[in-house]
């Protein structure tokens, strides 16, 4: 007679031979039992797991795992961790000579040092099949400036490398060595083979035009690069003239599909316009765009004219498949603002993707989402959409805006955010929720309604009544909070029709504080955040 439990034993074992192994928590060196693992994901739900001596039993396990191809170790918030933890792990690392993908995420762990990355970066350093890497270094507080070259040194290195993510350490506002950081950002130069770009400066007060230069010159030399993500936010000190030369460096990429870009909080120096005019001549001369992203939020000198050329240019792109436009925060930007987008969404009816933020830009009203509604309207290919529009007094422009919402029948997320438009009522939440009789194919819903006065339970009990008729969604998240004229009867018809439907898999509710609030991924309490919209 077979011994079935020890066959299962073996078959269990057996999955864990050449294929993924997902580590949510660590005991004892269960890895040393798995020696033919190619892809490891450590990912845990909770840190208690990563204290120092069972992150010494990880690292005793990743030696054994000579056949690992793929490694994903998440140690963001880890604050027992420090520099000799580092060694431990970047001695493990010299061991694994087969890497091709690696992923490490530090973030939050203030006792790690630029030594302790350095010790990292040398170890990475050593394997040469590497193609794709992706660092997380935010939060490391003790870290500074002079660190940077090690790990822009060790990258030059890799040169079969395609994928490459950074999020920095903050770099210190005193002391930088502009020629140091510089010549390290000219090191990226030898990645020929690079085709994703990722780097999240931090605190990017600290970049000088020297350095944006070097990093500009870089990017010219890698030809086939197709996707592109840099964030600049709080960049003060860079000059118009080495935006420019980004800019350049941008358009003679010729395979570039995806740009985003974070210019929120610049300062625009004398030449105001400088940070839309050189996105403008990228989108002019690069073709190949499916997937733009440009953040300018709390831009707060910016103008509707400045943005006026950019967003007409948008038109220019026959591939755009994605589109994303941060505005918010900008206080001298008015309706006509989006009048330019909605030209610039002319010949666009096969976008899959828009999100606008607009939150706070405060003169902007109802005539400016009226401007926006015929344009809306014909984006028919839309699958997701979501729209930011707070404090501003839009119910003028809620009828055209409503009539061309309804049109998207084809979208899988819709999210909405017009928090604190003290204008909006019953009527206007009623006609927003009869739209929801043409989204068939609606997973994700999220609506921010929060301090919009006029709401009642009349209008939020219609609400969930064509709520209840989305047979296909899987997550809703509503944010009625400071409604205080929708009472506990409304909320009931909530609780009594929604809460619990099959369909529904994650749940987010918040309402006055008189009624409290609650939410679910399995009906669990959850105090919802007061912004629902998932603006970047």
């Amino acid at each position: 007679m077979k011994d079935t439990s020890q066959n299962s034993s073996m078959q269990k074992h057996s999955q864990y031979q050449h294929h993924t192994f997902v580590l949510k928590a660590f005991k004892n060196s269960q890895l040393i039992k798995y020696p033919k693992l190619t892809e490891l994901y450590f990912n845990p739900t909770s840190h208690v797991y990563l204290d120092p001596r069972a992150f010494t039993k990880l690292c005793q396990g990743l030696k054994s795992m000579k056949s690992l191809n793929v490694l994903y170790l998440n140690f963001s918030f880890s604050k027992e961790l420090d520099d000799k933890s580092l060694n431990e792990l970047a001695l493990a690392l010299r061991q694994l000579h087969g890497l091709t993908v690696l992923s490490l995420n530090f973030k939050q762990n203030s006792k790690i040092t630029g030594a302790g990355i350095a010790k990292i970066m040398k170890a990475i350093k050593k394997n040469r099949f590497l193609s794709e890497l992706y660092l997380d270094f935010s939060g490391c507080e003790r870290a500074t400036y002079q660190h940077l070259e090690s790990i822009y040194n060790s990258i030059s290195t890799m040169k079969l490398l395609t994928n490459f993510h950074i999020n920095h350490f903050e770099i210190p506002l005193r002391g930088l060595d502009e020629e140091e950081f510089a010549d390290s950002l000219t090191q990226l130069r030898r990645l020929n083979y690079m085709r994703d770009l990722s780097m999240n400066f931090k605190i990017a007060q600290a970049l000088m035009p020297k350095d944006l230069t070097a990093l500009s010159q870089s990017l010219r030399r890698m030809r086939r690069l197709s996707k592109i993500d840099i964030n600049f936010s709080g960049s003060n000190n860079l000059s118009p003239e080495s935006y420019e030369t980004f800019a350049q460096s941008l358009q003679n990429l010729k395979k570039l599909k995806k740009i985003h870009l974070n210019f929120s909080g610049v300062y625009l120096h004398s030449q105001k316009n400088i940070v839309f005019d050189i996105m403008k001549k990228v989108i002019e001369n690069s073709l190949t765009i499916s997937d733009l992203s440009l953040n300018y939020g709390s831009i707060w000198e910016a103008t509707s004219s400045q943005t006026q050329n950019l967003l007409i240019a948008l038109q220019t792109l026959p591939n755009l498949s994605k589109l994303a436009l941060n505005l918010s925060f900008l206080q001298k930007v008015d309706n006509k603002v989006l009048k330019y987008l909605a030209e610039g969404l002319t010949n666009h009816s096969n976008l899959a993707s828009l999100k606008l933020s607009l939150m706070e830009s405060l003169l902007i009203d109802g005539d400016g989402l009226a401007h926006l509604a015929p344009a809306l309207g014909n984006l028919t290919s839309l699958k997701v959409f979501e729209l930011a529009l707070t404090k501003q007094i839009v119910k003028s422009g809620f009828p055209p805006f409503i009539e061309a919402l309804s049109k998207l029948t084809n979208l899988s997320k819709l999210a909405l955010n017009f928090s604190q438009s003290t204008d909006l009522g019953d009527q206007e939440l009623k006609d927003l929720a009869h739209t929801f009789k043409s989204f068939n194919h609606l997973k994700s819903l999220e609506l921010n309604l929060g301090f919009c006065l006029g709401i009642t339970d009349a209008g939020f009990k219609e609400l969930v009544s064509q709520i209840v008729t989305l047979s296909g969604l899987k997550m809703l998240n509503l944010n009625f909070f400071g409604c205080r004229n929708i009472t506990a009867e409304g909320v009931e018809s909530l609780k009594s029709q929604v809460v619990g439907l099959n369909h529904l898999k994650e749940t987010t509710f918040n309402f006055p504080n008189a009624i409290s609030s609650y939410g679910s991924t399995k009906e669990q309490p959850h105090q919802g955040d007061k912004s629902t919209c998932s603006m970047f």
